[in-house]
């Protein structure tokens, strides 16, 4: 008698196939084993006629040094472990715990963005501060040019309506001179000087 091939859904595998049944049936997954993906019994193509089959797996037991169980498992799904050590974490192919590098990498990973917030910030405000220094020195020198300008206006203005000290005094010394050096028209103004005779 040859065994029946049949599927059977998750959490069952195929039931044995023996010298009086064929095994065309499904049973649930035993105690301490479970299916997460369908099982199956199918004849190979040789001239034994032996069959390839797929049925339940053997749950984990979560046994070692720093190893407890985390969720007990299902006909469906397997036992889940954890680590009991701190930033350790479970490998669940290898059923070991190791040491979890990930932890690390978020904080180097946040450590670096806040690094590149504050010296975006530290860059903009140090923009900030040369923009408003170059324009007060903008603004100064224009005050500056300003001012020089009106003050030199003043000053043209002030030296055409009063003349300078040293300029007064050489016209008081000209005019002096002038009076000692004119000399008198006796004619113009009248006046007879008498001659000896």
């Amino acid at each position: 008698m040859r065994c029946a091939e049949i599927k059977c859904p998750k959490g069952k595998e195929p039931i044995a196939c023996t010298a009086t049944n064929t095994g065309n049936d499904c049973q649930a997954c035993p105690t301490g084993t479970f299916a997460d993906t369908e099982t199956f019994r199918k004849r190979r193509e040789d001239v034994f006629g032996n069959c390839e089959m797929k049925t339940c797996q053997t749950m984990r037991s979560c046994t070692g040094d720093d190893i407890e169980v985390l969720q007990y498992g299902n006909a469906t799904e397997n036992t889940k472990c954890k680590c009991t050590k701190a930033n350790h974490k479970f490998n669940e192919e290898s059923e070991e715990c190791y040491h979890n590098d990930e932890n690390s990498k978020d904080s180097k990973k946040s450590l670096i963005v806040i690094v590149a917030v504050c010296t975006s910030i530290a860059v903009f405000i140090i923009l900030i501060v040369l923009g408003l220094y170059g324009y007060y020195r903008v603004k100064r020198r224009d005050n500056n040019r300003r001012d020089d300008g009106c003050f030199s206006w003043y000053k043209s203005r002030i030296s055409q309506c009063i003349p300078r000290r040293n300029d007064r005094s050489n016209i008081n010394d000209g005019n002096r001179a002038n009076n000692q050096q004119q000399p008198l028209d006796d004619e113009e103004h009248g006046v007879v000087i008498p001659t000896r005779g």
